[in-house]
This record gives structure tokens, C-alpha cells and sequence, in this order.
């Protein structure tokens, strides 16, 4: 029986899958298209009823198939992602390893050794904001109303190449002792100035 014929006399439009399984039923029964029709129009012997429950059991397990190939699908596409990135982190130590990457410390003209020194030796002391600026404005000039200390500083690597990248950050307050044993880092106008043991610096 063709498609054509059962929609024409059940007035049913049913999906090529759904058809698929009602041919296959209609082939196996000892009747004539239009008896096979009329069953199947009142459910006789819930012959519509399983027909779709075997359709729907057809869908679930076609459904479940296209979930697995997904699953399967990721499962390769995580796989293939992992073996990039171990790829990548094996290139990348290759690479850290030639470029032969050091410790720089910061760029200043007093290492953090004598900054540490200086911190904890008897009668420093830390400038707070407002000393701070009123000792760089008696010293040296700059107006106290434009001076932004600088208190966090970068630790730099460096490598045979003589490139820089930074490490992480260090924390350097302003700090007094006596007028050449002293440190604070300041910006005037995008300028950047240091004040090592009492004598003036300045990086572009």
C-alpha cells in the first residue's frame, strides 16, 4: 500500500518514520488495504496504539543513538583539546627553558636587600602620604599637590635576550632614617622619580 493510499482513506498524514512501521504491520496482516484502513482509523484491537508506541519506541532509541555519537563527539573533541594543551604546555616549558628566564628584582637603584635593610634598622620610619610629600617638596622642589607615591612595585624575570616580563609585585613605603639613608618612589605628571640615600633619580 502506498502512503498515498492510506492517508486518502484514513484522512491520517503520518511521518515517513510512522508510515515506515504502519506498512510494515499492514504487510504482515492477512487483509485488504481498505479493511487494514478501517482497523486502523478505530484503533481496532489497538492496532493504532501500537503502532505509535512502536514509532515512539523507534524515535527514543533513534534520539538515544544521535546522544551517544554526541557524547562520543565531545568525548573525542575534549581529548583532541587536552592533547593541544598538553602540546602547548610542553612547547611552552621548551621555549621557558631556552630563553633561560632570571630573577631582575625591581627596577631600582636600591635592591630589595637594602630596602629590607634600611626598613628595619633602628630609628627608620615610615612616611605617611602627607610627609611624604612635604619632605619631596622641601627637598627637591616638586609641588606636594602633585605628587603621587608609588608603593607597589613590579618584580621583574629577565632573560638571555635581555627581555623583562614581570614576576609579581612588592610593597616599598616611603621610609626615613637620616638624609642619605632614606627611599620613596613618587610620579609627578606621568614622570616617574626615585629618592635613594638622599640623591634624586628619575625613569623614563
Amino acid at each position: 500500500m502506498l502512503r498515498e493510499e492510506f492517508e486518502k482513506r484514513t484522512g491520517f498524514y503520518p511521518t515517513l518514520e510512522l508510515y515506515e512501521i504502519i506498512e510494515k504491520h499492514y504487510s504482515t496482516m492477512a487483509v485488504d488495504k481498505d479493511k487494514f484502513c478501517k482497523r486502523y482509523k478505530k484503533n481496532t484491537d489497538r492496532l493504532a496504539e501500537q503502532i505509535q508506541l512502536e514509532a515512539d519506541e523507534v524515535a527514543w532509541k533513534r534520539e538515544q543513538r544521535r546522544e551517544e555519537e554526541k557524547r562520543k563527539e565531545i568525548a573525542a573533541k575534549e581529548a583532541e583539546i587536552k592533547d593541544l594543551m598538553n602540546q602547548v604546555e610542553t612547547l611552552e616549558n621548551q621555549l621557558e627553558k631556552e630563553l633561560e628566564w632570571k630573577p631582575r628584582g625591581i627596577l631600582s637603584k636600591m635592591d630589595q636587600k637594602k630596602y629590607e635593610e634600611l626598613k628595619g634598622s633602628g630609628g627608620t620610619k615610615y612616611f605617611n602620604e602627607f610627609e611624604a610629600r612635604a619632605w619631596i617638596e622641601k627637598e627637591f622642589g616638586f609641588r606636594r599637590d602633585l605628587i603621587q607615591l608609588i608603593t607597589e612595585q613590579k618584580i621583574f624575570e629577565i632573560n638571555k635576550y635581555n627581555h623583562l616580563r614581570q614576576a609579581g609585585t612588592v610593597i616599598r613605603k616611603p621610609v626615613y632614617n637620616a638624609t642619605d639613608w632614606n627611599y620613596v618612589r613618587f610620579d609627578v605628571r606621568g614622570f616617574q622619580y626615585e629618592v635613594v640615600n638622599g640623591q634624586l633619580e628619575q625613569y623614563v
